[in-house]
């Protein structure tokens, strides 16, 4: 009878361990998928990887080979340009020249005095009784009557021929009026009057028609020269005007997104519910005046500053296990990083916290030291540290310096009332979720031995599934319309949260997981707010307490 007894109270014990252990063995069975499919996932993005390098390295290869031929081309449309420019020259030369002998052989040769009337070239301006000399210098006069640059004033002097006595008397009228500057028309005026016959006129009209002809053709030419160098201008200016005119494109599209930067920056601080002089755009901090008195600084180098000194001063301190940072109020980072003296809080004793907060008050921060047992004279201390850290470690600061804050302050930072804060410490990690600018305190989650603790360390997915686990039950422990909220805003915080890798298969673990709680919730369910490059991940709860502490509420 007492062996059937204990044998059937062995089978209730099995029946009733029976859902536990397989709660256990389906739990180890998703992890154990989820860690395969992340290795096989690990392999893929590693070769995608690769093979973008080499993609990368093809394209970078045909970019220069094609900016090389552009350049090539480049140049032999130059060298083209340049040689049909200078068959253009050549051909113009050509044309001026052939137009210049032209005239010079349509010339007519005025006769007079026993001379020949024809037309001749310059090699044949020697009459019957002349030489070829003397009979160019003899017409030359008459030339340059139509050419005067050509021609000096003593040239211009009248002719006489040889077997003439009075050469005053003989000397024809025509070259008397082109001595004293007439124009060509009286000089055929003067021809006709002094009794020269109809043919001498004629041909003398001629000659001044050819040379007419001749002066419009080189001043078009001129003119058409001119043109083109109009022209050529014209195209640069355009080339100008259509380079200022991209300038004025980019600089209006600058202007454009500087905007819309500052609008939603402002929408950020309208949603936070800050000031502008306290809003979550990091802004940089005075440096500290060596040999003076914090309460003398007369000038700083931003407003916020200002504003600051017009109101008590707030020192802020972030207790972490690996390091402490402290600084004052509304400043954009940490004046003083600490190193702790232990890793563990459960090594502190009290009279070791006492004098570590006394070294950074009165030596780092040069706080005034206290009037009495209950005041810091005119600063106000604001205290961060972890919720999990043991109560008579709560005490003790609490005693010291009389204020606490919780990792919900890290709102102040973001902007954002709601979200998930996920703090990836030293030696462990805590999920705090924050919705309506207020912490869940109970549902809050801390995971330790993310380090060398109790003689023994983790791997980088026990550490993952240490995250992922303490997420899930933080969000299950929420209450049930605030779930869905909450685990779709997550925000990471914590030294460990500058590795993107470990963030990204946090969070599709994370999806993976907490679908069963949330029906049709996936990754794409999920935004993570992007920290600022100008703040460090480590410094965001720091930051948030900083503009809290710079509130006129505090």
């Amino acid at each position: 009878m007492a062996s059937s007894s204990s044998s059937s109270s062995y089978q209730n014990d099995r029946d009733a361990e029976g859902p536990a252990a397989s709660a256990s063995s389906s739990r180890q069975a998703v992890l154990d998928d989820y860690r395969q499919r992340h290795q096989r996932r690990y392999e893929e993005r590693e070769a995608e990887a690769a093979r973008e390098e080499q993609e990368d390295a093809d394209l970078k290869l045909a970019q220069t080979l094609q900016s090389h031929e552009e350049v090539r081309l480049q140049q032999e449309i130059d060298l083209k340009h340049a040689e049909e420019v200078h068959r253009a020259q050549e051909i113009e030369q050509r044309q001026r020249e052939l137009l210049v002998r032209k005239t010079d052989r349509l010339t007519m040769k005025v006769a007079y005095g026993g001379y020949t009337e024809r037309l001749i070239d310059d090699s044949e301006f020697a009459t019957e009784d002349q030489g070829a000399g003397e009979g160019f210098a003899s017409w030359c006069p008459l030339l340059g009557i139509f050419r005067p640059s050509t021609v000096s004033e003593r040239e211009l002097l009248p002719l006489r021929d040889p077997d003439e006595e009075d050469p005053a008397e003989d000397a024809p009228a025509r070259l008397l009026v082109a001595r004293q500057g007439f124009g060509p028309m009286r000089w055929i005026t003067a021809a006709l009057t002094d009794g020269s016959d109809a043919p001498t006129a004629w041909r003398c009209c001629q000659c001044f028609v050819v040379a007419t002809v001749g002066a419009l053709i080189e001043k078009a030419m001129e003119l058409q020269k001119t043109l083109s160098e109009m022209t050529y201008r014209a195209e640069e200016v355009r080339l100008q005007n259509a380079a200022l005119e991209e300038e004025n494109d980019l600089l209006k599209e600058y202007i454009e997104s500087f905007i819309t930067r500052q609008q939603f920056l402002r929408h950020l601080v309208d949603m936070s519910g800050l000031s502008p002089q306290l809003s979550p755009i990091p802004k940089p901090h005075a440096p500290p005046l060596a040999g003076l008195a914090r309460r003398s600084v007369t000038s700083v180098s931003s407003a916020m500053t200002k504003a600051s000194l017009r109101r008590r001063p707030t020192a802020v301190i972030d207790m972490g296990v690996h390091t402490w940072k402290v600084g004052f109020a509304t400043e954009s980072k940490p004046r003083w990083r600490i190193r702790s003296l232990h890793d563990r809080w459960e090594d502190w004793t009290p009279d070791e916290l006492e004098s570590f907060l006394g070294h950074v008050l009165l030596d780092r921060l040069l706080v005034s030291p206290p009037t009495n047992a209950d005041s810091w004279g005119d600063t106000r201390i604001l205290v961060l540290e972890n919720m999990f850290t043991p109560r008579y470690i709560r005490d003790s600061v609490r005693l010291c310096c009389g204020s606490l804050s919780y990792p919900g302050r890290v709102r102040y930072a973001i902007g954002q009332p709601t979200a998930l804060v996920v703090d990836m410490g030293h030696s462990s990690s805590r999920v705090v979720p924050v919705f309506a600018c207020m912490p869940v305190m109970e549902a809050a989650v801390e995971r330790h031995d993310h380090v060398l603790l109790d003689e023994h360390s983790h791997s980088g997915d026990e550490i993952l599934e240490l995250v992922v686990s303490a997420m899930v039950e933080a969000v299950t422990k929420c209450p049930i319309d605030v779930r869905r909220h909450v685990a779709s805003k997550v925000y990471f915080v914590g030294g460990r949260s500058r590795c993107v890798s470990l963030e990204a298969d946090i969070l599709e673990a994370f999806a993976l997981l907490v679908s069963d709680k949330l029906p049709n919730f996936s990754s794409e369910s999920i935004t993570v707010f992007d920290t600022d490059p100008s703040m460090d991940p480590t410094d965001l709860i720091w930051i948030g307490a900083s503009i809290y502490g710079g509130r006129d509420h505090l």
